[in-house]
């Protein structure tokens, strides 16, 4: 798989420091790190006199001009969003290149199967709109990302890759893990 990471970290932009000692070998991000900054220092230092590994973490926001977009300015608004375009997100990086060549995006879908063929094979998928109508939609590739209990419920429901028995019998997160701290004095 690391080879199709690389190429995602290249399309999103993703800025980081190379060499990390905790995490397999592999290509450096694309672009130089963003700034630590002084409270990023402070908690570094504080890491560093415990003996506690730490490493400036990769981001999907631009430390340099990537792809026609613009930089980080440093504004801290990234979860609210990026005027400069530089937090990566598909509808920045992917979509406009999906629309230029004739996809769309269908927004209020529920897809009910994944279609296979005589082979067993995917070979599209059968949504439904807004309105409860439904729709074939016929694909070379299928893709499917709805998260774990959304993916599992798709396979099941389209009788695909579960000959382990397993699929959907185990809880799989994307964790969010979030720290504040309070510190003495100015930043």
């Amino acid at each position: 798989l690391r080879p199709h990471y690389e190429a995602t970290d290249r399309d999103f932009g993703v800025s980081g420091l190379g060499g990390n000692p905790a995490y397999p070998p592999g290509a450096d991000p694309p672009l130089p790190p963003l700034p630590i900054g002084d409270l990023g220092l402070r908690v570094a230092r504080a890491h560093a006199r415990l003996g506690w590994h730490w490493w400036p973490a990769t981001n999907a926001i631009l430390s340099a001009p990537h792809a026609g977009r613009n930089p980080c300015v440093q504004r801290g608004t990234c979860g609210s969003g990026c005027n400069e375009g530089a937090k990566a997100s598909a509808d920045i990086t992917h979509w406009p290149t999906f629309a230029r060549l004739g996809g769309r995006v269908v927004t209020g879908a529920t897809v009910r199967r994944i279609l296979t063929d005589r082979r067993g094979l995917a070979c599209g998928v059968e949504w439904v709109d807004r309105a409860g109508r439904a729709h074939h939609q016929p694909a070379r590739v299928v893709v499917c990302a709805a998260n774990a209990v959304g993916s599992a419920r798709l396979l099941l429901v389209s009788e695909l890759a579960n000959s382990s028995g397993l699929v959907g019998r185990h809880l799989m997160l994307h964790p969010l893990v979030s720290v504040s701290g309070l510190f003495d004095g100015p930043p």
